[in-house]
């Protein structure tokens, strides 16, 4: 019984920390197509520095506390302004848009903000 009330908590922790990571995040948009990522080429920039700067402005974002705002990942972006991830949730919701969605789905404006 002992062993059981260590156990769970335990579990709950690993469980926790099994979602998407901003380098792994970031890996899915920029990381090789060889590897099962979308590969995405940015006009002037190597995959490499893509990757750099996607993995900071995640876990910049990350490290400020705040809601959603009017922040939604999932609202198809075409033209314009891309929307900043400015704090925790909002990251925490874009890793989640990026860990679901299809390179298309990237491709065709979803989980902005794409570099």
């Amino acid at each position: 019984m002992r062993l059981a009330l260590l156990v769970l908590p335990l579990a709950g922790l690993l469980a926790a920390g099994c979602g998407p990571t901003c380098p792994t995040t970031c890996a899915k948009i920029y990381g090789q197509a060889a590897d099962g990522n979308c590969n995405t080429a940015i006009p002037g920039q190597t995959n490499e520095a893509s990757f750099d700067a996607c993995v900071d402005m995640c876990e910049d974002a990350l490290a400020i506390p705040g809601d959603l705002g009017g922040y939604n990942p999932n609202e198809r972006v075409l033209s314009g302004e891309l929307p900043e991830l400015e704090n925790e949730k909002q990251a925490a919701a874009w890793m989640d848009c990026i860990d679901g969605a299809s390179c298309q789905t990237l491709n065709d404006g979803y989980c902005a903000p794409l570099f």
